[in-house]
C-alpha cells in the first residue's frame, strides 16, 4: 500500500483538483490523509466530503501549525510501506503513483523521484504550462545516497522538495519536519535519503507543480531569509561529517542560499552584511567548481564587483521577466 500525505491550508480553489487526481490513481491500493491545517475557508468541509465519498480517504482537523505540522500529524498514522507528500494546490498524474513504485521495485531502491510538470492558470482558467527548472536527463537513472545529496545540493536533476518522491516508509523513523520553519524540505529531505542505498530518478513528468501568483513575490521576510540559511548550515554541518566528499556540492548551496537572501528585498543591514561576508568567504571555491550550477557561479563572479551591483543586475533580470 502507499499513503498519501495531503496538506491543506486555505486552498479551497484547487484542492477538489488534488483529491480528484489522487482518487484517480491507476494504483488503486492507496491511502490518502487530508490533513486541514486550521483552514479559514471551505477547504477543510471539501475534504470532508471527500471521506465521505471514498473509504480511502481520512481527514484531519487541526489548529494551524503550519506545512511541518501537518505532515507531521500523518505520519505516525500512515499504514503503507511506502509514503509520498502532494501540496493541496497540486496535482498527480494518473500513473503517477503506480510508475513510481514499479520504479522502486524494478530498481531494489528506496526512493522513487519524478520530474515536475510546472504549471499556472490563466485569468480564463486555462491552463498554462512553464518552462522546465532542470536539465533533461536519461528516462530512469540511478543513484547512490551520495550520488543523489549531490544532485540536490547542486540542484540538478532534482531537489530537496519532499513531493514529487516515493519513499519507503521505514526511511521516516527518528525523522520529522521541523515545525514553524520555511525551508523544512532542505532540512528534511537530505537526512532521509542518507539513509537510502538507492534512489531512482525518472524524468517523466508526473507531479504537476501549481505555481500560484502569490507565490512569485520577490520579496520575502526575515524568518524566510533566516531559517533558509540555518537550514543549509545545518545540512552542511551534518553532510560533511557523513559525506565528506560532498562538501563542495555543501559549499554550493549554501552560497547559493546567500545569494537568495541578499537578493530577496530589503533586509536589516546586519542581516545583509553577515550574508556578504558569507558570500565573499565561499565565492571563489563556487566560482572554480565545475560542477556548480550556471547561475551560482555567475553570480559569484558577478558579485566580485560588489554587492550594490550584483543587486542591481539581479533587478534588471527580475523586470524583464
Amino acid at each position: 500500500m502507499v499513503s498519501i500525505i495531503v496538506a491543506v491550508y486555505n486552498v479551497e480553489e484547487y484542492v477538489k483538483r488534488c483529491i480528484d487526481s489522487l482518487l484517480e490513481q491507476t494504483c488503486r491500493d492507496i491511502e490518502i490523509f487530508l490533513v486541514d491545517d486550521g483552514s479559514k475557508d471551505q477547504s477543510g468541509v471539501i475534504c470532508d466530503r471527500a471521506k465521505e465519498q471514498d473509504s480511502r480517504v481520512h481527514v484531519i482537523h487541526k489548529p494551524n501549525g503550519g506545512l511541518s505540522s501537518a505532515r507531521n500529524a500523518a505520519l505516525p498514522l500512515v499504514r503503507g510501506e511506502y509514503v509520498m507528500f502532494v501540496d493541496g494546490d497540486d496535482r498527480l498524474e494518473p500513473e503517477c503513483v503506480e510508475v513510481m513504485l514499479d520504479l522502486i521495485n524494478k530498481h531494489g531502491a528506496d526512493v522513487s523521484v519524478c520530474n515536475e510538470l510546472r504549471f499556472c492558470y490563466r485569468e480564463d482558467q486555462s491552463i498554462e504550462i512553464l518552462p522546465d527548472q532542470y536539465r533533461e536527463v536519461e528516462d530512469e537513472k540511478e543513484y547512490t545516497a551520495q550520488q543523489a545529496l549531490e544532485t540536490i545540493l547542486y540542484q540538478k536533476d532534482f531537489d530537496a522538495s519532499a513531493c514529487g518522491k516515493l519513499y519507503r516508509t521505514e526511511l521516516f523513523c527518528g525523522v520529522e519536519y521541523p515545525v514553524g520553519r520555511i525551508f523544512e524540505d532542505i532540512g528534511t529531505t537530505y537526512r532521509v535519503i542518507a539513509k537510502c542505498s538507492k534512489v531512482v530518478f525518472t524524468n517523466r513528468k508526473l507531479y504537476c507543480y501549481l505555481q500560484r501568483p502569490d507565490s512569485l513575490a520577490h520579496s520575502v521576510s526575515l524568518k524566510h531569509v533566516l531559517d533558509g540559511v540555518d537550514m543549509v548550515q545545518q545540512q552542511e554541518q551534518d553532510l560533511n561529517q557523513a559525506f565528506p566528499a560532498l562538501k563542495k556540492a555543501c559549499r554550493c548551496r549554501c552560497l547559493s542560499m546567500y545569494f537568495h537572501g541578499i537578493l530577496s528585498g530589503e533586509q536589516p543591514k546586519e542581516v545583509q552584511k553577515t550574508l556578504w561576508n558569507k558570500i565573499k568567504q565561499k565565492r571563489f571555491a563556487v566560482l572554480t567548481d565545475s560542477k556548480a550550477r550556471r547561475k551560482t557561479r555567475l553570480a559569484a563572479m558577478i558579485s566580485y564587483l560588489g554587492k550594490a551591483p550584483l543587486q542591481k543586475i539581479y533587478q534588471l533580470k527580475v523586470s524583464c521577466r
